[in-house]
This record gives C-alpha cells, sequence and structure tokens, in this order.
C-alpha cells in the first residue's frame, strides 16, 4: 500500500488512503492527517473521518484551545465535507474515548463498543502516533494490537464499521458487531475481524 502523497482539495476530495495518513489540506480545516474512518449500517454512504494536525516535529498541537488532539468531520457520499453536529461529536467522544499520554506523539483511544462484544481484544487501546519519514514529512497512524486468537499481532486501522439496531430504551441503539480492518504491520497484508455482540 502506497502512502498518499500531498494533495490541496476544497470541499469535494478523493477517499483518503487511511492507515498510513500523509498530510491532506482541505477547506475549512486546513492542513490535517486523516487517521481512520467509522462505517455504520445506517446511512453506509456516509462515513466519518478521524484525524488529528500535527506540528514540524510530528507532535500533536497542543495549546489553550485544543481539548481534544483527535477530532471527526463526515465525507457525505464518501466525498463531500461536512462538519459533526456538536451532540453527535459527543456521543462519538464517549464511545471513542481519548486518553493523553506522555508523549506528545503519542495519544491512545478506548473503543468503548467493545465491552458489548464477545472479542479477546480485552481493553487494549488504538495508539494515534506521529511519525517522521525519511523525507522528512510527518505521517500519523492508528495502531491496534489484536488478541490472542490472532497471535497478538498488530495492525495499522483503517476502518471501524459498527452493525446496530434501534432500540426503544436509552441509548436507542445496540450494537450487534463491531469489524475492524486494517493492515498487518509485518507481512502488509489487509486484516478483518468481526466481533459480534454478547
Amino acid at each position: 500500500m502506497n502512502r498518499q502523497a500531498l494533495v490541496t482539495l476544497s470541499f469535494v476530495f478523493c477517499l483518503p488512503q487511511f492507515g498510513f495518513a500523509s498530510e491532506i489540506s482541505m477547506a475549512p480545516l486546513g492542513a490535517h492527517y486523516p487517521i481512520f474512518h467509522v462505517e455504520k449500517n445506517e446511512n453506509p454512504q456516509n462515513i466519518l473521518v478521524a484525524y488529528t494536525k500535527l506540528n514540524s516535529k510530528c507532535e500533536f498541537i497542543d495549546s489553550a484551545n485544543v481539548t481534544s488532539h483527535i477530532d471527526y468531520y463526515w465525507l457525505m457520499d464518501r466525498s463531500r465535507y461536512k462538519p459533526v453536529h456538536p451532540l453527535i461529536k459527543r456521543g462519538i467522544r464517549n464511545r471513542l474515548e481519548e486518553s493523553i499520554t506522555s508523549s506528545p506523539q503519542s495519544i491512545s483511544i478506548h473503543l468503548k463498543d467493545l465491552k458489548e462484544l464477545n472479542q479477546d481484544l480485552g481493553d487494549t487501546p488504538i495508539t494515534i502516533s506521529g511519525h517522521k519519514l525519511s523525507e522528512g514529512n510527518c505521517e500519523a497512524t492508528a495502531t491496534l494490537r489484536l488478541g490472542d486468537s490472532d497471535q497478538k499481532r498488530s495492525i495499522r486501522l483503517i476502518s471501524i464499521f459498527t452493525d446496530s439496531r434501534k432500540t426503544f430504551w436509552p441509548p436507542f441503539r445496540k450494537v450487534k458487531s463491531v469489524t475492524i480492518s486494517g493492515v498487518d504491520e509485518q507481512s502488509q497484508e489487509p486484516v478483518s475481524r468481526q466481533y459480534m455482540a454478547r
């Protein structure tokens, strides 16, 4: 899988090559690094993009105005930018809980849906990291260590697909399954694992 070259686009742009996230630029966000995307069975044509911003040292940008280093936007029909409503974003942050680590180049995200599933991942977090490439450019990646059934191998995360159904009682949805897809860090082969609800 080749890394995506730097491109400058506006509101309509090609789907980034997740898993190997080089910098792209898009109004109104400016330069940023798409990391992975989230899909769901309801309105599957629209995907949620998780992204971050890095400084010239490939460190997460920190300031008084930054409350989270990972943010999100919609790609409607997988092509058109749309901001995420604040109430929806709050729910996303509850299910993808960010934890700051001691490293300025590493962040952990805990996938809260895992507690509803039959899985051997435990509470293993998704690790978001900034790296400097040999040519001097930065790259942002999301990695996840799989469970014993997969020999605890590590993948570069590309997508999370959630299949759920609506319910009468809060939180008004029940997760049926979660599929995690990525690339094996050693073999570079694609990996997809589905975890079913308990």
